[in-house]
């Protein structure tokens, strides 16, 4: 009989498969997300930022040196209309006590611009890793080679997680390095090593998540353009609903509070409407890992043990009753509304929980669909 007559017959026994082909697929993924334009220039966006943290860095390491501020000079003038009064005396004083809260807070505040990157870097790459490979029919070659289920997602997942990281790990990695190698002294390292340490399991959270969920849209259908304007919408409507309740809440806490006779005033408990958004979620896992609010903390303990907070009441025992309370800091009060802030967030536990529940769900949807395609190949 000719071979051609024979067609496709199962396999009386078991490919072999190869454990690194992950690596393979992870490659060529990689590879073909390359040569999108869109997707280099975007990379040079997120690495933009970094001009802008870079000289905010280099300021802050420069003014915690031992000695690089002079009561009475024109850069501890500087400093104290920038950060207050308290600060810059803390800062001249014992400049090392704040190296290590101020290195967090910048971090933070630049997780924070890096979100808008992560969500444009994977609504281009993100959408055609699975969809393309639905479009073009190539599961048969797939599964038909030494790869697995196993192999093929932890590929996809790697390509992902690659982008995502160019445009928030990598760029962060890169800011601590200059930052050290701008630094006086090897005791930099030594006192914000913690801070480097606590980023890594932040970003890591983030990638694993946000890796996930756009793998789980991307095996949903075959069109890119649909999957990248679901991707966005996501983000933009969970943020936007998480407003909108949130704004509600809050009239509802002026009605109550005005309403109420009693000197008790109701507190806002931003319970459910902040967990509703993907962002606030990501944000409040992020400040939680890396210890802001004891961070903030320390700073306003350290601030307000300043000893020019002690003159009002010094001048009280020498019996100057009459003489006004100093004017409050600005330094103070920028901490104080930053801790407000956090403390105001949504619970910690439940943002975990919410980002923890949408990775194994969408890691099992993945699990089941590419089965459904290795058994059909």
């Amino acid at each position: 009989m000719p071979i051609y007559e024979f067609g496709y017959r199962p396999l009386s026994e078991e490919t072999p498969r190869k454990s690194s082909s992950w690596i393979a697929i992870s490659l060529s993924a990689i590879q073909i997300n390359w040569k999108s334009k869109i997707a280099r220039r975007l990379i040079i966006g997120a690495w933009a930022p970094l001009l802008y943290f870079g000289l905010v860095f280099f300021a802050v390491s420069k003014v915690t040196e031992t000695g690089a501020l002079e009561k009475g000079s024109f850069s501890y003038g500087m400093v104290s209309s920038i950060v207050g009064k308290a600060a810059a005396l803390q800062l001249a004083d014992n400049p090392e006590s704040l190296r290590d809260p101020i290195w967090t807070i910048l971090f933070y505040y630049q997780l924070r611009v890096q979100i808008l990157a992560i969500i444009l870097m994977l609504a281009i790459v993100g959408p055609g890793l699975i969809s393309d490979d639905l479009r073009t029919k190539a599961f048969p070659l797939y599964f038909a080679k030494a790869v697995s289920r196993w192999s093929y997602l932890v590929g996809k997942f790697t390509a992902a997680a690659f982008y995502v990281a160019t445009v928030s790990l990598f760029p962060a990695i890169f800011l601590y390095i200059i930052s050290i190698l701008f630094s006086p002294d090897l005791g930099t390292l030594q006192q914000t090593l913690p801070v480097l340490l606590n980023l890594l399991p932040v970003y890591l959270v983030i990638i694993s998540f946000c890796s996930c969920l756009i793998l789980a849209l991307s095996a949903l259908t075959w069109s890119r353009r649909y999957l990248g304007f679901a991707w966005i919408s996501l983000w933009i409507l969970t943020e936007a609903f998480s407003g909108l309740l949130g704004t509600i809440d809050q009239i509802d806490l002026t009605r109550q509070n005005a309403e109420n006779e009693s000197e008790e005033i109701v507190i806002l408990d931003s319970s459910w409407s902040g967990s509703i958004s993907l962002r606030k979620n990501c944000l409040a896992v992020g400040h939680r890992i890396l210890n802001m609010e004891q961070k903030i903390q320390s700073i306003l303990a350290l601030l307000q043990s300043a000893p020019h907070k002690q003159f009002s009441s010094i001048q009280l025992q020498k019996g100057f009753s009459k003489t006004p309370s100093p004017p409050p800091d600005l330094g103070i009060e920028r901490f104080e509304r930053i801790l407000r802030n956090l403390e105001n967030s949504q619970s910690v536990a439940r943002s975990a929980g919410i980002l923890a529940f949408f990775a194994a769900l969408s890691s099992l949807f993945l699990w089941r669909r590419i089965g459904r395609e290795e058994r059909g190949s």
